[in-house]
C-alpha cells in the first residue's frame, strides 16, 4: 500500500471497514489520499468479470464504461450512450473478503436534500458570514452541514471542470472534421 502523507493515519471503523483521517484538517476520508483514481461524489467503480470495468452514478442511476471525470472522444459526442449499460447496484459497499463480509451504508450525505438556506448561503458572498450564527447548532447539524457543503463545491467544481472539457471535445471535433475534408 502507498505510504501516507504527513499528517495522516489509518483507522477502522467499529464494523471493520478502513478509512483515512487527515490530522491537518480534522477530516476522514474512505480513499487513501494518495490514490490515483478520484471518483466525483456519488460515483463508485465497479470491476465486474463478465462486463469489465464500468462506473455507477448512484444520484442518477446510470452507469457508463469511462471514467465521469475522463475526456471523451468526439466520436463519443455523436453516439448516444445508454442510459444504464447494466443494472446499477445499491446504495451499499460490499466490504472487502478479509473483513466480515459486512454491508457499509453509502455515505448519507451523499443523497440528503440541502436546505434551501444552505444554497443560499453557499452562494453569498464571504462578508455575509457573520450573519449566520453557527455556535447555535448541534455538533452533528454542523458536520451535516459540512458534508452538504463539500458536496456543493464538488458539484459546482465538476459543472465548470465539464463545461470547458464539452467545449475541448467540441474544439477536437472540429479539428477531426477539418482533417478528414483535407482543410
Amino acid at each position: 500500500e502507498l505510504p501516507l502523507p504527513f499528517g495522516w493515519s489509518v483507522d477502522w471503523t467499529e464494523r471493520g471497514r478502513k478509512y483515512y483521517v487527515d490530522h491537518n484538517t480534522q477530516t476522514t476520508h474512505w480513499n487513501h489520499p494518495l490514490e490515483q483514481e478520484s471518483l466525483p461524489t456519488g460515483w463508485e467503480k465497479i470491476e465486474s468479470v463478465e462486463h469489465g470495468n464500468y462506473y455507477v452514478n448512484h444520484i442518477t442511476k446510470t452507469t457508463q464504461y469511462h471514467h465521469p471525470c475522463s475526456p471523451l472522444s468526439p466520436s463519443s459526442y455523436l453516439m448516444p450512450q445508454s442510459a444504464s449499460p447494466f443494472p446499477v447496484r445499491p446504495h451499499y459497499i460490499t466490504q472487502q473478503p478479509t473483513f466480515h463480509n459486512v454491508l457499509v451504508p453509502a455515505n448519507p450525505y451523499l443523497t440528503t436534500e440541502i436546505p434551501p438556506w444552505l444554497h443560499v448561503y453557499y452562494k453569498a458572498a464571504p462578508e455575509h458570514d457573520q450573519r449566520l450564527k453557527w455556535e447555535l447548532f448541534r455538533l452533528p447539524d454542523l458536520e451535516s452541514f459540512d458534508a452538504m457543503l463539500t458536496r456543493l463545491f464538488k458539484q459546482e467544481l465538476e459543472q465548470i471542470v465539464m463545461g470547458y472539457e464539452h467545449f475541448r471535445a467540441a474544439l477536437i471535433w472540429e479539428l477531426e472534421r477539418r482533417k478528414k475534408n483535407g482543410q
